[in-house]
């Protein structure tokens, strides 16, 4: 309950995200490198300006982007990224014990970027299989 002379709470103002740099990283045994889902009812004024550059992600699952167009997501840059899905990147076997014995990385899935404007890669690279322990 609120005190009579509380004021309102104010309105949530919509997000607004920009001028995001991620810059020489080399992940490993993440998730993904980027995710980025937005509920349709969420407000955003806008995403936008977000660059991925010098990297290099051993990942289990592809990046993926997924909102609507009234989210306004634009600009994201993805120049010199590696991802690397088969199973190879360090630590792989650290993985394994903790995970079990086997890893599924999402053969047959692919990226996703929907309702994304001004979408740009530059030498990237996709490398993917199914990885099971010797």
């Amino acid at each position: 309950p609120r005190y009579p002379d509380t004021p309102p709470i104010p309105p949530i103002a919509p997000m607004q995200i920009e001028n995001i740099q991620i810059n020489n990283v080399t992940a490993t045994n993440s998730g993904t490198l980027l995710q980025l889902q937005i509920d349709d009812a969420m407000k955003v004024d806008y995403i936008r300006n977000i660059s991925l550059r010098n990297i290099q992600a051993f990942c289990t699952q592809y990046p993926r982007i997924e909102c609507s167009s009234h989210h306004h997501v634009s600009d994201i840059t993805f120049d010199n990224v590696m991802i690397d899905m088969s199973g190879n990147g360090p630590d792989m076997e650290k993985l394994l014990k903790n995970t079990g014995e086997t890893i599924d990385f999402m053969p047959g899935h692919y990226p996703i970027f929907d309702n994304v404007d001004n979408l740009f890669f530059n030498n990237v690279r996709f490398k993917s299989t199914h990885y099971k322990k010797k």
